[in-house]
């Protein structure tokens, strides 16, 4: 890695340069919700800015570094929200991934399968118990205001931001009366993160997604950065081997040994990284 400018940018930052410095090539790991974009009150007004984008286009035409959006979302979204020539895109906690090669095309599918091997053996059963839960928790949110359900096609997100927190309660108890239900026998686990209960099948994470695509690139750092619950499963798969960086106001029991205090660090972070002399 060459040198940084290091001009302007704050201790937090510095810190995470000083430890960069040195390093041939960086794979680079981005959660999107908290991290490149703040939280919104819904996940469509999570939209990033034309300097955002211009930003991340810049980062991927650098020779040493390569860079990965990891998200929840599904990657329909992700490749809306995100139109960057040269950007790996991993939709759903890693069930779907966008990966553009040398030859101007991407190549497109499931980046893996779960923990154990058993996603493609029983992805027909994993989605049946979606679309049970799916159906029960329609009804359960019928005439109540405040909460979004989000069909993933591979995951179940109820959203709750909204809501008011005494309806709050008495909908995540009513859902989990359902999931109880449904989980075991259709090999569905049950994540929670910022107002959201997610359910997807068992083993697929975030994790197993770093661990998928880091070894395509022999001998390079990766930097994981993210915000949330569902990005700890990333900052396990770089420990003691890369870095884990959690976005967060306050510190917090973490795999990540750093942090940065909100995505403003975070752009703050990539534009030093931009502008490698």
């Amino acid at each position: 890695m060459k040198q940084w400018k290091k001009t302007t940018c704050n201790d937090r930052i510095r810190q995470l340069l000083d430890r960069l410095q040195g390093s041939g090539r960086i794979f680079l790991f981005l959660d999107y919700d908290g991290t490149l974009v703040p939280i919104a009150p819904t996940p469509d007004q999570a939209v990033p800015s034309m300097k955002t984008l211009r930003l991340l286009e810049n980062l991927c035409l650098q020779e040493n570094l390569r860079v990965a959006v990891v998200s929840g979302r599904p990657l329909g979204e992700l490749e809306a929200l995100l139109p960057v020539p040269g950007l790996i895109l991993v939709g759903v906690h890693g069930a779907e991934v966008k990966i553009p090669t040398s030859h101007g095309f991407c190549l497109r599918g499931a980046l893996m399968t779960s923990q154990h091997g058993e996603f493609p053996q029983n992805k027909e059963i994993c989605f049946r118990g979606l679309a049970l839960l799916a159906q029960g928790a329609k009804e359960l949110l019928s005439g109540r205001r405040g909460f979004l359900l989000e069909e993933k096609g591979h995951a179940l997100a109820l959203h709750y931001r909204l809501a008011s927190p005494p309806e709050a309660i008495e909908v995540l108890n009513g859902f989990q009366d359902l999931w109880q239900e449904v989980i075991q026998d259709h090999h569905l686990e049950v994540i929670f993160g910022k107002k959201v209960v997610e359910i997807r099948p068992q083993g697929i994470n975030k994790k197993l997604a770093v661990e998928a695509l880091w070894p395509s690139w022999p001998g390079s750092v990766a930097v994981y950065i993210g915000d949330d619950t569902t990005d700890e499963d990333g900052f396990q798969a770089v420990v003691g081997r890369g870095m884990g960086v959690l976005v967060a106001e306050e510190e917090r029991p973490t795999a990540a040994r750093f942090r940065l205090k909100d995505p403003a660090d975070v752009i703050e972070l990539l534009q030093e990284m931009e502008a490698i002399t």
